[in-house]
Formats: C-alpha cells, structure tokens, sequence
C-alpha cells in the first residue's frame, strides 16, 4: 500500500486515514453481510444508513473509496505497476505468485470492479436491479429466509464522492511508473487474450 501511495503522492498521515477508513468500511460490509444473512435486525440497518447522515463519517468513508477508486484507477491504466507496488510491500506473495500470474489476477479482478463501463457511473457504482436479481435469486434457492430489498443494503450515495480526483494524473502516475525488468516481459495483451481460457 505505501508503495502505491508514495507513486500517487499520498502522504503517510493521509494513508493512516485511509487504512482507519478502510477497517470502518470492513466493519460496514460485515453489518451489510449481516443484513443479507438475516443475522441483525432493521434497527442495525437502519443505524448503517444514519453513517450517511452524519458529515463526518461521511466524509470519512468517501475518503477512504476514493483512495480506493484512485488505486482501481491506477491499476486499468498500469496493471503490472499495480502488482508490482503490491509484490514490494508483500515478498512472499511475489514469490508464490509472480508476474505474470499476478497481473492475470489483477487483470480478472479489474473485469469485475470496472464491468461495463459505458453503464456504470464510477467505480464502486451498484447496478441495483443486478443486486435485486442476486438478492431474489438468494431468497429463491433458500440462502436467505425474509425478502431483501437491494436499495436497502446498497448505496450509490458516496459513489461521486469516491471518484472525484483527478483520472488524468492517476493515469499520467501510472503510466509513468518504471517496471522492473520481470514485469517488463509480461506480454499484458497475451494475459489478457487468455483471461477466461481456464473458465468452466
């Protein structure tokens, strides 16, 4: 993480907000997954949804998204600097992966998060009939006993607020990283070409 960060400019004060936020935003998913499982009630929901309310942590999770959003940014411009940051703070993962599965990886992960971006309206945007249609399908196989309604456990509402930075710079950043000589013979289209070849 200090990797990306020092290529994107981020102070450490600013990467310590980041990683508080980013802890919060862990403990929010696990109320929402909690929600889904039908393990907390209403009440609790409803006590997620006044975080918005309030300036301040408001603030604080679009803090944390856009620091996040920046990094998916950085990593569909320059996906073998993406892993490459991410192999410096983490050795041993380098080691069991490498770069040429690294970058297949982040290039699958960066299918999910960007999607069809031509219908999206950011990173991290929820397209909520596709939630409604997981949510539904879910209750149909019996995984979750009362009926969930996608809009009250999903929320576009800080989704502006997490995008908004400068794209040009975090590509210019990105583009601009120097890659280390494994990483420079990593043939991005070839990994790419062959992204699904081991789907079922």
């Amino acid at each position: 993480a200090t990797g990306v960060a020092k290529k994107l400019g981020i102070t450490r004060a600013k990467l310590d907000d980041a990683f508080r936020a980013a802890r919060k935003a862990a403990y929010l998913a696990q109320i929402d997954k909690a929600v889904a499982d039908d393990r907390i009630d209403e009440d609790t929901a409803a006590d997620l949804k006044a975080d918005l309310e309030d300036a301040d942590k408001r603030a604080f999770l679009e803090q944390y998204l856009r620091g996040w959003a920046m990094g998916l940014e950085f990593a569909e411009h320059n996906p073998r600097a993406a892993v490459q940051a991410v192999f410096e703070q983490f050795p041993t993962l380098a080691q069991n992966v490498g770069p040429q599965l690294g970058t297949m990886s982040c290039l699958q992960l960066m299918n999910v998060m960007r999607g069809d971006w031509s219908k999206r309206q950011g990173w991290g945007w929820h397209d909520m009939a596709s939630w409604q249609n997981f949510f539904d399908m879910s209750a149909s196989i019996g995984q979750n006993k009362n009926p969930i309604k996608a809009e009250d456990v999903c929320t576009n509402d800080l989704i502006p607020g997490a995008n908004a930075f400068d794209a040009a710079k975090v590509k210019a950043d990105a583009e601009g990283t120097p890659l280390l000589p494994e990483f420079e013979a990593v043939d991005v289209e070839a990994v790419r070409a062959n992204l699904f070849a081991q789907a079922i």
